[in-house]
């Protein structure tokens, strides 16, 4: 008599379960669906362009040199009329400034009880903090020499870069989970791109970063800003809604 085995595999309920599990990846409304496929992708692309420039620094190769080409570019830019703009648009991405704007978003959401909002927030902000300033003291990369405005601190990445994508990112992320028009989520998106964008050039048209720590700090803003996101999210679900009080209730 021969011994049947414990178990024996369907390669058919094999297939349909992986392709059950595929589709539901992509499936809009679902809790890990198509959102959370779309995040891990951009996430893991933002990881990925990080850690091509650190390799790039590392090894000196084409992006490296690249920061000389593209500083000998903007020195050619600098004006007198033009840098107390560049200097008021670069104090956007400040941190007392940013701080300010963080607290002022929590405050309106807090009023709206919109909590777990306020806290994607505060967290994604605030531990941003403390991710930046880690990369920084990983990494101990000298500023540019000739600089227009004072700044401390080690150059890769840009701290104002790292803050602006996370700020301005999770107003983005607010605005199309609002109730606002499409128009309005539009043109809130793009006027954070812009200022995104506007930070980070000021940073290099000021000389205290170089090209690739700007794009180093929008790398690893973005990888921060969504994993935040997503922690928040993990932890939102996993505790369950208060529920109003019954009749006999206090």
């Amino acid at each position: 008599m021969s011994k049947q085995p414990l178990y024996s595999l369907d390669r058919r309920a094999v297939l349909a379960g992986a392709w059950r599990f595929f589709r539901q990846r992509f499936l809009l409304g679902h809790r890990y669906g198509l959102g959370l496929t779309i995040a891990f992708a951009t996430t893991a692309t933002a990881l990925w362009t990080f850690l091509e420039i650190v390799d790039g620094l590392t090894e000196q190769e084409t992006i490296y040199h690249l920061d000389f080409r593209v500083r000998e570019v903007m020195g050619q830019v600098v004006s007198p009329e033009l840098t107390p703009w560049v200097v008021r648009i670069t104090n956007a991405g400040s941190v007392p400034f940013t701080t300010g704007l963080v607290v002022l978003v929590a405050v309106i959401l807090l009023l709206r009880r919109r909590w777990w909002r306020m806290l994607e927030v505060v967290f994604a902000s605030a531990a941003g903090g403390l991710v930046v300033l880690a990369l920084k003291g990983l990494f101990q990369r000298a500023r540019p020499l000739e600089r227009l405005v004072d700044a401390h601190g080690y150059s890769f990445p840009s701290g104002h870069a790292f803050g602006s994508m996370v700020f301005f990112g999770i107003l983005i992320r607010l605005a199309w989970i609002s109730t606002m028009p499409v128009f309005g989520r539009i043109s809130a998106t793009l006027l954070c791109m812009l200022a995104i964008l506007l930070i980070g050039i000021s940073r290099v048209y000021l000389g205290v970063h170089w090209l690739t720590d700007v794009a180093g700090g929008y790398a690893a803003g973005f990888t921060w800003l969504v994993a935040s996101v997503i922690i928040v999210r993990v932890v939102e679900h996993r505790i369950p809604p208060r529920r109003a009080p019954g009749p006999g209730g206090v």
